[in-house]
């Protein structure tokens, strides 16, 4: 037999080292290590492990400089807000010179962002500036200088939140930073206003429409409830993000709810369809829908459930005129509800965290769900809206609609409706005064100056109601600056839009372009409100809005270039920068001088208007001597404006100086020919003149001061026809002494 051949013993193979783990690198050592370390040094190195992972250890002074401009920038309005919104001018002028005075410190230390601006930009700023300066123009024929003159310093402010926002955002993901500091800012201003509601024996905050809607501290639901959305539109973005932790969405869902309750109770009809639409085209641009679906509905649902048990238990937490001894044990139960469901809120973070990690779902069934809960929430709505317009007798949605049409025809009856009945109602009389402003327009192509609009309305009002602005940007523009004005805020408007499409192209689809299109929802959403109602008074938010704007366009600026990730000095920071911009020698100190010539012009009406304040304080006293003093100090400073001239003559007439007095009025006059506040102060002076006159027996002098008399209150009731109480009642004192006698 053949011996069978024995087969090679095969070696066994080699042990081989294991690869080093691509995830987190010695991440156990160094834990070891900081387990070991003293608790000081273990507290350093988490912080230093912190900003490693945000990028922050490799931040020049010159970024942290930057850096700090934009966050004292967005603190302004925080300042605005607990100042009325920065309504009036003295609280508004005070942000107006810190934003200026950082632009001056920016370009002072060199800290500004180098490169030339996007030609949209220049189109955006181009058109807003010539908007400011037509503004500023109009003082040469405005019916009330000083208030134009107020009107194109309040532009600059926007002009100086717009420069801060694009000049010194070096880095992207500074706009996610922002983001969070502007939603603390929301926060803070939101819960004032919840505790006013919730706890008024603790603090009171003042209504002034005694309407029983949340507006403190910005003193105006509409605009409180804009606030609140602007701020909700940026926190969805974070928490609807898959990389956001756990801990921060616990964080951010208690804030998000306080929106929620707080738009409500505003009782704000635009600011709720403002949030839903905004909500729509924050998820067309979105690419978590789904998640981001999924927060919205989950804070809403709650939310009604708060809503639900107001109507149900807190009757006075909702109705128009409250019980004053109810109103505070049920604000107190309210703090508790909103107190629970806000534990509840974040328990329902758990639970969509639990799902994320293990359910997964496709994209085209993500998008079938979204679609179900649209279509849900919208059938959810018609349902609600018709069963509101069947019940009560209101004859179905046609004839409710025929109905409140037809009551916004004949009076206005908005306030006194109950706020459930007011969500649902169509009547308003910004209809009127978009009339009013169009028919001002025809009557004064070229505008009757900025900031005058109340002249025009209480010429043309179709009943007797105070009005001060025309609840549109766009429609006041046309009967303040004319046609050229309303042309302008359209086209500043499109261009807005247009440079924030430009970007979200060039972004496509992810994280970079969620942050983008958070903030420009916001800024979308506050732009397009502005056109209903009078946010251009409100610089709480219509800063906002430009610092938004401006932040954005250098976001695609950077986006563009990559200029955010190159060193600061060096060559790669000089090939990123666009070429030419070193032909504009001293271009800092250029823009230095202006922002000084800026400040300059923001403290004549500052100072005017502190004093013109101080003087009415002093007329209500009667110290007449005093109130000499300061009007004429105020004239001093604003000289182009007649109410000082209107308190001299007050104060004069005070003191026994009728002479004075009439001469200061007739100052006056010449200032202000269409204010009928100055005709209805003359015809007092000419009514004394003439007691005077006839206890000399001067009957040539009674007959003049007669005339002047009459006079003096034709025009008033001509500029101001409905006006009832002081001009009926002059009227009435010149037909007493002799009749109406005209010249």
């Amino acid at each position: 037999m053949a011996k069978k051949k024995k087969k090679k013993a095969i070696a066994a193979p080699a042990p081989q080292k294991k690869a080093p783990s691509k995830k987190a690198p010695m991440r156990a050592p160094a834990s070891k290590k900081r387990k070991k370390a003293p608790p000081t040094m273990r507290a350093e190195m988490a912080i230093s492990d912190w900003w490693g992972r945000l990028g922050i250890g490799e931040y020049s002074s010159r970024e942290w400089g930057r850096l700090g401009i934009l966050a004292i920038g967005l603190g302004v309005i925080l300042l605005y807000a607990f100042s009325a919104g920065g309504y009036f001018v003295v609280r508004r002028g005070y942000g107006e010179l810190i934003l200026l005075w950082l632009i001056v410190v920016g370009v002072l230390f060199d800290l500004r962002v180098r490169g030339r601006m996007p030609r949209i930009g220049y189109i955006e700023l181009g058109l807003f500036a010539g908007y400011t300066l037509l503004a500023g123009l109009t003082v040469l024929w405005s019916l009330q200088p000083a208030r134009s003159f107020d009107e194109f310093v309040r532009g600059l402010l926007y002009i100086a939140g717009f420069g801060i926002g694009w000049m010194f955002l070096q880095r992207r993901q500074w706009l996610g930073w922002l983001g969070h500091l502007f939603i603390v800012i929301v926060l803070i201003a939101c819960i004032d206003g919840l505790i006013g509601k919730t706890f008024p024996d603790l603090l009171t905050h003042p209504d002034p429409f005694q309407s029983n809607r949340l507006n403190y501290p910005l003193t105006y639901w509409n605009t409180m409830a804009v606030f609140v959305s602007m701020g909700f539109i940026i926190a969805l973005r974070t928490i609807s993000d898959r990389a956001t932790s756990l801990l921060v969405r616990c964080l951010y869902t208690p804030p998000m709810l306080v929106f929620l309750v707080v738009l409500w109770f505003t009782f704000s009809r635009a600011g709720l369809l403002m949030l839903a639409a905004a909500i729509c085209a924050y998820l067309y641009l979105a690419s978590s829908r789904l998640r981001a679906v999924m927060q919205t509905g989950i804070l809403a649902v709650w939310t009604g459930f708060i809503v639900l048990i107001c109507y149900k238990f807190l009757p006075n937490m909702v109705a128009s005129v409250p019980d004053d001894k109810l109103k505070v044990s049920e604000g107190h139960k309210l703090a508790l509800t909103i107190v629970l469901f806000m534990g509840i809120a974040v328990a329902s973070q758990f639970a969509i965290r639990w799902l994320e990690d293990r359910v997964e779902v496709p994209k085209d069934l993500g998008r079938k769900i979204g679609y179900a809960i649209a279509g849900s929430t919208a059938l959810f709505l018609m349902v609600a809206i018709l069963g509101f317009t069947f019940s009560g007798g209101r004859g179905g949605p046609f004839t409710y609609v025929k109905n409140q049409l037809a009551a916004s025809e004949t009076e206005r009856t908005t306030l006194e409706q109950a706020p459930t009945e007011r969500l649902f109602s169509l009547q308003s009389e910004r209809f009127q005064e978009y009339g009013v402003s169009i028919t001002s327009m025809k009557d004064h192509p070229f505008g009757i100056g900025a900031g005058t609009w109340q002249s025009a309305w209480l010429m043309h009002r179709p009943w007797e109601i105070q009005v001060k602005n025309g609840h549109s940007w766009f429609f006041q523009s046309l009967a303040e600056e004319g046609l050229i004005g309303g042309l302008l805020v359209l086209a500043f408007i499109a261009a807005f839009f247009v440079a924030a499409i430009k970007d979200l192209r060039f972004l496509g689809k992810g994280r970079q372009r969620e942050l983008y299109g958070a903030f420009f929802v916001a800024g979308a959403m506050m732009v397009l409100h502005s056109t209903i109602d009078w946010d251009w008074e409100m610089p709480v938010i219509m800063l906002a809005f430009f610092m938004f704007a401006g932040m954005l366009l250098r976001y695609g600026q950077l986006a563009r270039t990559g200029q955010d990730t190159a060193e600061e000095s060096g060559r790669s920071v000089r090939k990123v920068v666009a070429p030419g911009w070193r032909r504009f020698v001293g271009l800092n100190w250029l823009i230095g001088a202006v922002c000084v010539v800026a400040m300059l012009a923001t403290l004549p009406p500052i100072i005017a208007a502190s004093k013109v304040q101080s003087a009415n304080a002093l007329a209500q006293k009667q110290d007449y001597a005093a109130l000499e003093k300061q009007a004429q100090s105020a004239q001093t400073w604003s000289p182009w404006d007649a109410e000082p001239l209107v308190l001299q003559a007050l104060a004069t007439q005070g003191l026994g100086r009728i002479d004075d007095a009439e001469r200061l009025l007739d100052e006056a006059r010449k200032k202000e020919p269409e204010n009928d506040k100055t005709y209805r102060n003359q015809t007092r002076v000419y009514l004394q003149q003439y007691q005077n006159a006839k206890q000399r027996g001067d009957a040539a002098a009674m007959d003049a001061y007669l005339v002047k008399a009459s006079n003096a209150v034709y025009e008033a009731f001509r500029l101001n026809p409905l006006e009832s109480r002081e001009t009926g009642d002059l009227t009435q004192q010149v037909k007493n002494i002799g009749g109406l006698k005209f010249e």
